[in-house]
């Protein structure tokens, strides 16, 4: 029904539809605020506004399995875990290494363990440049997985030949080692996420990110426990066993690296604009 309301000089309509069980409901806080100058009737609004969800395309976000079946989700959580392996072993059993082949004290071995951790910086920054000139991820980080097996191997024979020696290869194994791992969990996880099997889905990204990162997380846990297993019969055995995961990671990679050689385009940069 209508109801004129007076307001100073001017004379205000509005149209009003009431509900028969609106009077009992309480009023809430955003009601109250449209009250009018009587503090009983409220001004309600004779439009509607509807926001769909995720921009208009209202397509809902990709399953666990789903995320699996993108091509090369598998292969790169896998070369993940060996290569998360062969990182975090070097974070926990490093200082302890260094201390029993250059016969240092735990301050200057922990302060040169750094060094792996420095290198690793610009390995990561090299691996992306290179896979974006390139525009092969798998195949960038299949050399650098390559490169990185003999490298530990020199690594345990030369760093018992003194302090110089040791830094040098702190320096090139940090960049061997944690370039494709930083090349994986970065812009490997974004082109999964966006590839074009998805047709457009953009819900893809963090379910794939989480799956990648977190079977990596598996070699994160098992690599320091090997390695205290291991130790007490070598530390030869110890690099023995990071090579072998290393050569585990690449072996992953083998149909990409295949695939992103033998066809123009690449094998994770798929995308949907």
């Amino acid at each position: 029904h209508s109801k004129g309301y007076e307001n100073g000089t001017h004379r205000l309509r509005l149209q009003k539809h009431m509900v028969t069980d609106e009077k009992s409901k309480p009023l809430d806080p955003e009601t109250q605020c449209l009250l009018l100058s009587d503090g009983k009737h409220s001004v309600h609004q004779n439009h509607t506004v509807v926001l769909p969800a995720d921009g208009g395309s209202g397509v809902a976000a990709i399953s666990f399995t789903g995320a699996l079946k993108i091509p090369g989700v598998i292969e790169f959580s896998l070369c993940l875990l060996f290569a998360k392996l062969v990182s975090y072993t070097f974070l926990f059993w490093l200082p302890l290494y260094i201390t029993n082949v250059d016969h240092l004290d735990a301050q200057k071995a922990g302060e040169l363990s750094t060094l792996f951790d420095v290198g690793g910086i610009f390995g990561g920054i090299l691996a992306g440049v290179i896979s974006d000139r390139l525009g092969k991820r798998a195949s960038t980080c299949g050399l650098m997985l390559l490169l990185a097996a003999p490298t530990l191997y020199i690594f345990s024979t030369i760093s018992k030949m003194g302090l110089e020696a040791t830094i040098a290869m702190l320096l090139l194994s940090g960049a061997l080692v944690s370039g494709p791992y930083a090349l994986i969990t970065t812009a490997v996880s974004a082109d999964l996420g966006t590839h074009k099997s998805l047709k457009g889905n953009s819900h893809a990204l963090a379910t794939v990110t989480a799956i990648i990162d977190g079977t990596g997380s598996v070699g994160a846990a098992l690599g320091p426990l090997l390695a205290g297993l291991i130790s007490p019969s070598g530390w030869n055995n110890v690099f023995y066993m990071l090579m072998f995961a290393d050569a585990c990671a690449l072996l992953f990679l083998i149909r990409l690296i295949h695939k992103e050689l033998s066809c123009p385009g690449s094998a994770t940069g798929d995308q949907v604009p």
